[in-house]
């Protein structure tokens, strides 16, 4: 797996994210079984966020391609990380939630660790892992992938989705691309993610 950008994609209407932060995550519980992700949890307390994904896929230990994302974000996005089912390291700490803050983003999520918690309380700014841990990934400038499918906690998330929504035309055409993925959901790039006050989050559609 080599380093891959996929495509950008086009940024949903503002009104279109105001009508998501308004909906409880839990409304969605009564009218569908699937895309929840399990194990995601607030790493400080936050409120609610909607905006498309920004999908990266890291190979465990290198995270040079969080990095280089950070280049890609606009702002409203979310940023998804697929750490391929590595959860003992962090690939996002408080620098990279300052810089991602700083470009815009509403928040990031996790498939994996989190370091820096106190400064990522500090910033407000929201960020969903599956834990703590001082025990951090490394730039090695290996592989990596940007904007393609993600899976996180059992749920998809594609690049634009913690629900995320995701059409047909958003799948990449020219070439197959494995997906990424939090906590197990798959997120594709132009997906959709939100959090409630809840604390619940998960791609949508599933």
């Amino acid at each position: 797996m080599s380093f891959l950008i996929g495509s950008d994609f086009k940024r949903p209407d503002s009104e279109v994210v105001d009508a998501f932060t308004r909906v409880g995550t839990a409304a969605l519980g009564h009218l569908t079984d699937f895309g929840f992700p399990r194990g995601l949890r607030p790493v400080a307390p936050c409120g609610p966020f909607a905006g498309p994904a920004l999908t990266v896929k890291i190979p465990h230990v290198d995270s040079t391609a969080v990095h280089r994302a950070m280049s890609l974000i606009r702002p409203g996005d979310v940023v998804v990380i697929d750490q391929s089912g590595d959860d003992r390291r962090s690939s996002f700490g408080g620098t990279l939630a300052g810089i991602a803050a700083d470009l815009g983003a509403v928040a990031a999520v996790c498939d994996g660790s989190t370091n820096d918690v106190e400064e990522i309380r500090e910033l407000g700014f929201p960020v969903y892992s599956r834990g703590v841990t001082s025990l951090t990934t490394r730039v090695l400038s290996l592989e990596g992938r940007i904007n393609v499918s993600a899976v996180w906690s059992s749920c998809r998330a594609t690049s634009s989705s913690v629900t995320g929504t995701a059409s047909r035309s958003s799948r990449p055409r020219r070439r197959r691309r494995s997906p990424a993925g939090c906590c197990g959901s798959r997120t594709r790039p132009r997906g959709w993610i939100y959090a409630a006050a809840s604390g619940q989050a998960r791609p949508w559609p599933p």
